[in-house]
């Protein structure tokens, strides 16, 4: 029972959050939100909706160890699970920005997390704190998209470019309110849904929450973060899958547990092996950008213009098993 309410949840909730970014752009356009940062934010915080409902839901249900676990897996499967498969099917470029901006910003919010979970509990005081960096780094992204030609997520511009070989139509605001309606109450049936077939199954399994939370959770509360990087591959922008997927993991940290611990103080019980996995993969990830940068990109092509490195084949098969082992250790230290 649980287990089925648990797989049938994640329709509503990955339908909710494709909703939400259609809704939330088409609202965008209608501010004159240049597409830069339209890209970036709405991108992003389409993809890390999921995550944000079910730790909400989680807290308000006395679900805590959901809500950390939900966060660091997601973390983890999205630099060393995601990136690892895409990075076997073709070589991703890195670009500058992404380079030495975004991803040492994933690496100091890894520590962050690492920092407030230290005494066994994220208070209210340490989630104001995360929402306050959170603000400062849109704040940010603001500024950088002014003075730089370069997007600080490369490839991101295809999404709200009218010259994109795949432009979305143009919605009306009161379509766009009324599709991102749409996708706020599917999100909030989804993400109820989730937090009862988790918590339902862990306790069938025998299995803590949290071990759940990290793993099975984890993995579907970032398939949109896997489709963008999917069709980001077929479209020809692989950095866009790169930028995604370190810029969703800056806002779970700085968004989606500052948000949870406001509303309610989030329980941490020390996990040694998941932070320093999330801190060892996105430490990876920046160092392969300078491995790889003097290296033939897809079909001998060198990395394309602006970029700095790419993460490549070999280095995408140690991401890859370093999510694998994490996965096997996960539950052998259950």
């Amino acid at each position: 029972m649980y287990p089925l309410v648990l797989a049938l949840a994640f329709g509503p909730l990955l339908g909710g959050a494709e909703l939400v970014v259609r809704g939330a752009e088409g609202i965008a356009r209608g501010l004159g939100i240049p597409p830069l940062v339209v890209g970036l934010t709405i991108l992003a915080f389409g993809t890390s909706a999921p995550e944000l409902v079910i730790n909400l839901s989680a807290a308000l249900t006395g679900s805590s160890q959901i809500a950390l676990g939900n966060i660091l897996g997601s973390n983890i499967f999205n630099i060393a699970g995601l990136l690892g498969v895409l990075a076997l099917c073709r070589n991703l470029p890195v670009g500058r920005s992404t380079t030495w901006a975004e991803i040492p910003l994933a690496i100091v919010s890894a520590l962050l997390l690492l920092i407030v979970t230290a005494d066994g509990i994220i208070r209210r005081g340490e989630g104001v704190v995360l929402l306050l960096l959170f603000g400062g780094f849109l704040v940010y992204v603001g500024i950088l998209s002014r003075r730089s030609r370069e997007p600080l997520l490369e490839g991101q511009h295809s999404i709200s470019d009218p010259e994109s070989s795949c432009p979305r139509e143009k919605t009306s605001w009161l379509g766009a309110t009324l599709i991102l309606a749409g996708g706020l109450t599917l999100l909030t049936v989804g993400g109820r849904g989730v937090v009862l077939g988790a918590t339902g199954t862990a306790r069938l399994m025998g299995l803590p929450e949290y071990i759940i939370a990290a793993s099975i959770v984890a993995i579907g509360t970032s398939l949109p973060e896997l489709a963008t990087g999917i069709a980001a591959l077929r479209r020809g922008v692989p950095d866009l899958a790169i930028g995604n997927a370190v810029g969703s993991n800056i806002f779970n940290v700085l968004l989606v547990i500052g948000a949870t611990a406001l509303v309610t103080p989030v329980e941490a019980v020390p996990r040694p092996l998941d932070h320093g996995v999330h801190l060892l993969s996105t430490g990876l990830l920046f160092l392969f950008v300078f491995t790889g940068r003097k290296s033939t990109g897809h079909s001998g092509a060198s990395p394309g213009k602006g970029a700095l490195g790419q993460i490549e084949r070999p280095e995408g098969a140690i991401l890859l098993g370093l999510y694998l082992i994490y996965g096997i250790a996960l539950f052998l230290t259950a």
